[in-house]
């Protein structure tokens, strides 16, 4: 039976990650000299001749500019007191992740493996507020919200930025005079909202939202109006009159996700759960809608209500929009077809809290219980999947604990981009754990 052979690749120099020296599926970087614990490392040198055999790093190299293996432990200090908010791969060279102090990581690759890590401060002490809760990486701004402040903060980049980041290569950092930051008001009771973004195709009109159960949390300091209440609001992100608020509306359910249609520019699609808890109601649903701008408001302009028979606790909108894939609370999966409004249920091995269609739809990936990986081709038959190793063991879960040791979660999950930035070609995806490591897994796609 056909399966996904992978390798997991840890960027990483700890030895708290327990990778075993038998685990040829599996790789990280080590300092130089022997292991701290010889006896614990039988096969030491045979798996360092192995990787480097392939042409994969053992010892990140240290020469000056880049300092790599000083960049990457600096890089683990960050994660371990910081979360990864967002991520983003300019195309399969260079991935960009926003942390939630405001400090931007741009990491080049070969294959696999780092090449370079740049670790750029620029922002920090520069915007409203300390802890960022979202962002959204483009090539003309940066979009950020913030836990402290109910505002929305976009950092402009000249053309010079601009120039250099299309190589996809960029290791200079910013500097000031290369950055324009302004900053809009947005509704909601205060302080302390997990506010998202989200940013249209055309990069001209953005999203900031957040749920309703979060309203709930905090007394108002102040008799709200109708525009406080809101919590969907679409902001102009023109580079001559910086942000600035065009409209808003309160949503009907409480949303578990918002974004711009990659298809219809400016039009807005939400999954939205009923507001009131779902384990009170003889039945479970979910609501898909479609929101526009019209007279300066917004508009839902068509709701589906989508039977479930358990919550949701996950989505994945697939790439064509033509259909949505639900994870619940019961460790199953809905796939909901748009065109025929028909709903196709399968069971999951556990309930997913992360998942995310590959950029061409050919294949879902989910992550959920205790580390595990599952992968879904677009009728939801399970995919097996395995590590290279001697015998590969496919399974219909990959358990990512029986190959490291890490105290944090996974916190998200993302596909890499193809060849020049498209679909094409992509067979890697960004893991993030909670404190750390940042990690790869490579699919070893027709080979």
């Amino acid at each position: 039976m056909a399966f996904c052979l992978a390798e997991l690749h840890l960027w990483s120099t700890k030895n708290s990650l327990q990778v075993k020296d038998t685990d040829i599926g599996t790789y990280q970087y080590y300092d130089k000299g022997d292991p701290a614990n010889p006896l614990e490392h039988h096969y030491y040198n045979e798996k360092l001749q192995f990787c480097e055999a392939r042409g994969y790093s053992w010892t990140p190299r240290n020469r000056r500019p880049e300092k790599l293996r000083d960049s990457l432990k600096e890089l683990e200090e960050l994660l371990q007191s910081n979360t990864c908010v967002h991520t983003r791969w300019r195309n399969k060279y260079c991935c960009q992740m926003m942390l939630s102090n405001g400090v931007l990581v741009t990491v080049t690759l070969k294959g696999p493996q780092v090449d370079q890590v740049c670790i750029d401060r620029m922002l920090v002490g520069r915007l409203p507020a300390n802890t960022v809760t979202d962002a959204v990486l483009s090539d003309r701004l940066i979009l950020m919200s913030f836990l402290e402040q109910s505002q929305v903060a976009a950092v402009y980049l000249n053309k010079k930025s601009q120039d250099s980041l299309e190589t996809g290569r960029r290791t200079d950092k910013l500097s000031l005079s290369e950055i324009k930051v302004t900053c809009v008001e947005v509704g909601g009771p205060g302080r302390r909202l997990h506010r998202r973004v989200a940013l249209s195709r055309l990069q001209d009109v953005a999203l900031c939202w957040w749920k309703l159960d979060e309203l709930s949390e905090e007394a108002w300091p102040w008799t709200p109006t109708d525009t406080h209440k809101n919590n969907l609001f679409l902001i102009s992100c023109s580079p001559a009159e910086g942000l600035k608020v065009l409209c808003s509306v309160r949503t009907t359910g409480n949303p578990l996700d918002c974004r711009f249609s990659q298809l219809q520019h400016y039009q807005m699609l939400t999954v939205e759960l009923p507001a009131e808890p779902q384990e009170f109601r003889e039945g479970c649903c979910a609501d898909t809608c479609v929101y526009e701008c019209a007279r300066g408001r917004l508009h839902r302009t068509s709701i589906t209500t989508i039977p479930l028979p358990s919550p949701p606790v996950s989505c994945a909108r697939h790439p064509s929009e033509t259909t949505l894939l639900l994870g619940l609370r019961d460790s199953s999966l809905v796939l909901y077809d748009h065109r025929r409004a028909v709903s196709v249920l399968a069971p999951c091995p556990v309930p997913p809290s992360y998942m995310a269609w590959h950029p061409t739809g050919a294949v879902a990936i989910m992550v959920g219980g205790q580390e595990e990986v599952m992968c879904f081709d677009v009728g939801l038959a399970p995919l097996n999947v395995a590590l290279v190793a001697e015998e590969a063991a496919p399974a219909t879960t990959l358990r990512l604990t029986q190959h490291l040791t890490c105290s944090g979660g996974l916190t998200g999950l993302h596909w890499g981009a193809g060849l020049d930035g498209g679909p094409e070609g992509t067979d890697t995806v960004t893991l993030v754990f909670n404190g750390g490591p940042l990690a790869v897994l490579k699919f070893r796609l027709g080979e």
